[in-house]
């Protein structure tokens, strides 16, 4: 096919957001809960309260910060993928306390000096692991000059809580390293088993300590700890709720609750259940959680959790109480007020708080007004002044997008992908699932999900958090010849499959734990999906030549307008070492751009290798759900299950923008919504240019027999 111009759209008037150095951190927490070989009385009654009074009269408490990285330096790791950042959604909060004081090595425990409860490690949600070691993960990582530091700091970890295996600190440090290097890296959340592992033994060796105290009347000392497992069983929470795994989240939420938190700690900790509970399809408990999160910090609430409340509304108003109206009367009767906040801020930190306040109220009240109202100018008018606040805090970068486009289309061409012929792991396992924002891959998942041996395992894309390694190791392969790089191919293949086992077993692991049938089949297939991926399709195939790849496309103006109104962002690091708010969608122009990059790059890959990918036509998968979803299978080299008919009736997290649409089923609202806006959205018309028109339809696609 032949390689469109990617028409530039305007960029008059682009606000530049100001930038601020973040300030120090504070100085970090000493986890030095160690057990000595004295009797276990001196420990309780002298060292132990110490300890603690010191922690606790310094007024420093862990903080629920996701600046704090593993080398204790103030600078946000980017986020591979484009999650909602409204209500409570999965972020980073991954954080390290590195003590101030080091571990006295000359104290440490014995097993006799624990009482049995630590020793199994019976805490909050741990997998099951009657033998009580710790699971390590075997998966070797491809070499990153910079990270050889973070895994170096890791192993070091590992070895201190091996020796030291009922040493608090270790197993709360080491738990926090590994929940950066996989937040930095995206790596897919294969060490979950043992981050969760060295959280739950910390809580189990905590709630001994409390117990201990409240057996010897120590009441301060109860109190302190409690606070402490607060924390503690609430960053296991995170893991869970960051692994996809909703259910176990909740109930953690919910021991965390039961502790004596502080009164930030404890909002995170209704806020994040909330979340989860929507996630599930749960709104009922969901709204209870917001509410009481109102309630306690009204502020917090209209930057925090107003939008999973407005997104529970579009989908069942009902179980709010007060409906619409309640949310309307919220956001109007402080939006004056948030508004003069902005006007008199000084501080940009405070401008930009101010900023994130009001884009949320002024997309509740076009969510209202577009859904219920049908009023489409007071919703046009809304929509653009969210927009407008948005890019207060936020800043677009399409920029990035077109470089690494044309970076990508100069590797993968005719030449290298005939060198590369005959590479890779042939396994056809993986499903990779890519397209624009918007476009229903969530809904192409969740079809192919309801089929008995295909699993999803969400946004947590394994083969999206590989690319800088495969890039780093293919560079250094280049050296010793095509019969080398080849050999490198494979390994890495073999490796990403690996991951994605890994990140299933942890899963099924979760499963039998709450008591479910045992008998789990293994899949013959596991669905990596994330939107970004469609420029990955070269690395996809280079590692899978026979893995399938599944394009879902949908009408140019209804991807755009719906990715446009919708609040994607992620986190970047700026060069200073503070962050800013990253998205290419809050601004018409910029949307428009990373759309033409988009069919730029799936035209490239169409090219060079033609009839690699099976395309997916959106609007022909809801208006013949039953064809399509045959075609989809058969491609994936499965046979057919009516039961896949009724997919939305799965009990399952969508943790995803469609996460309360998926749930209704098949329905062809999503088709031409763009035209109710055909006035406002002119520019959009004029700046897409050529790509107003996509052609492409459901492909037949022929599962491959040998390389391409």
């Amino acid at each position: 096919q032949s390689h469109k111009t990617i028409t530039m759209g305007k960029r008059n008037g682009r606000k530049q957001a100001e930038e601020q150095k973040q300030p120090e951190p504070d100085p970090e927490p000493d986890y030095t809960f160690e057990a000595p070989s004295t009797p276990k009385v001196l420990f309780y009654t002298i060292f132990l309260p110490l300890i603690l009074l010191v922690w606790y009269g310094k007024g420093i408490t862990p903080p629920d910060d996701p600046n704090y990285t593993i080398d204790g330096s103030r600078n946000d790791a980017l986020q591979q993928q484009h999650h909602p950042s409204s209500g409570g959604g999965r972020r980073n909060d991954a954080v390290n306390l590195t003590p101030t004081v080091s571990p006295n090595a000359a104290s440490r425990p014995t097993v006799s000096g624990v009482s049995s409860s630590a020793k199994m490690s019976h805490g909050a949600g741990g997998f099951n692991n009657p033998s009580g070691k710790r699971p390590q993960s075997t998966h070797q990582r491809g070499h990153i000059p910079e990270r050889a530091q973070v895994d170096g700091k890791i192993a070091m970890l590992r070895k201190n809580v091996d020796e030291q295996p009922f040493n608090v600190k270790s197993l709360i440090e080491l738990a926090n390293n590994l929940r950066n290097r996989n937040t930095i890296y995206a790596e897919g959340g294969i060490d979950d088993k043992e981050v969760i592992w060295c959280y739950d033994r910390a809580i189990a060796l905590l709630k001994d300590t409390k117990n201990q105290a409240a057996q010897m009347g120590a009441k301060d000392q109860v109190a302190l700890v409690d606070t402490f497992l607060c924390m503690t069983t609430y960053y296991l929470g995170l893991v869970w709720s960051g692994s996809d795994m909703y259910e176990d989240a909740i109930k953690v939420f919910s021991e965390a609750q039961n502790y004596k938190c502080q009164p930030d700690e404890y909002i995170n900790i209704i806020m994040k259940r909330g979340y989860a509970y929507m996630i599930m399809g749960d709104y009922e408990n969901a709204v209870k959680d917001y509410f009481e999160m109102y309630k306690l910090d009204k502020d917090r609430f209209l930057h925090e959790g107003l939008g999973t409340v407005v997104r529970i509304a579009e989908s069942k108003a009902d179980v709010i109480p007060g409906g619409w109206n309640w949310i309307v009367n919220v956001v109007e009767k402080d939006l004056r007020r948030i508004t003069h906040e902005l006007d008199s801020a000084y501080e940009t930190s405070l401008r930009e708080l101010a900023a994130k306040k009001l884009q949320k109220m002024h997309l509740a009240l076009w969510t209202y007004h577009d859904k219920i109202t049908k009023d489409r100018d007071n919703a046009w008018k809304h929509l653009e002044q969210s927009q407008y606040f948005k890019q207060v805090y936020t800043m677009s970068l399409p920029e990035m997008e077109i470089e690494h486009s044309r970076g990508l289309k100069e590797i993968f061409n005719v030449d290298f992908i005939q060198k590369i012929k005959g590479a890779g792991n042939m396994s056809r396992m993986p499903i990779f699932i890519v397209g624009f924002p918007r476009s229903g891959t969530t809904l192409l998942e969740r079809v192919l999900d309801a089929h008995p041996q295909v699993a999803g395992l969400g946004e947590n894309s394994i083969m999206n958090g590989k690319v800088g390694s495969i890039r780093s190791q293919l560079q250094d392969s280049y050296k010793r010849g095509w019969s080398y790089v080849h050999q490198v191919i494979t390994t890495i293949g073999n490796e990403v499959v690996t991951s994605m086992e890994k990140r299933w077993d942890n899963i099924v692991d979760s499963r039998f734990r709450d008591g479910e049938d045992s008998n789990e089949v293994k899949p013959t297939r596991i669905i990596d999906k994330l939107n970004t991926n469609h420029r990955n399709v070269g690395f996809i195939h280079m590692l899978f030549p026979n893995a399938l790849i599944i394009h879902a496309a949908r009408n140019p103006m209804d991807s755009v307008f719906s990715a446009y109104k919708h609040d994607f962002n992620v986190e970047f690091p700026m060069p200073d070492g503070s962050t800013k708010n990253f998205d290419n969608m809050c601004r018409m122009d910029t949307a428009v751009e990373v759309y033409q990059v988009y069919r730029d790059i799936m035209d490239h890959w169409e090219s060079v290798m033609p009839g690699r990918i099976m395309h997916v036509r959106y609007e022909e998968l809801v208006h013949d759900l039953e064809g399509v979803a045959k075609a989809v299978i058969a491609a994936a080299g499965l046979t057919w299950h009516d039961e896949i008919l009724n997919f939305h009736l799965r009990k399952q997290a969508v943790n995803t923008w469609s996460s309360t649409q998926v749930r209704k089923g098949i329905n062809t609202k999503g088709i031409d919504t763009w035209k109710k806006y055909e006035a406002q959205l002119e520019p959009m018309l004029e700046m897409l240019g050529d790509y107003i028109d996509y052609d492409l339809t459901t492909s037949h696609y022929t599962p491959i027999k040998e390389n391409f």
